[in-house]
């Protein structure tokens, strides 16, 4: 799905984007297209990513596998 955003205006390194339903989206100028700047529509997609998730997925499972082994069971004081 792709929604089309209005390069609002650039402040400094970043840019504030607005949506045809009046939403407001700040993003950092070096995340737009080469020469794209205030006054442009752009066409924004989104897309999972699936790798990404998988990997994250993995890490936390190695974390709390690795948190489960070095607990000792005991008991804890603030």
């Amino acid at each position: 799905m792709s929604h089309s955003v209005f390069v609002d205006r650039i402040e400094g390194p970043i840019a504030v984007l607005s949506t045809d339903g009046g939403a407001r989206i700040e993003l950092p100028v070096a995340l737009l297209p080469a020469g794209v700047g205030e006054g442009r529509w752009l066409s924004l997609s989104l897309t999972p990513d699936a790798g990404k998730d998988a990997a994250s997925v993995a890490e936390a499972r190695a974390r709390r596998a690795k948190l489960a082994a070095d607990d000792d069971g005991g008991d804890f004081s603030l």
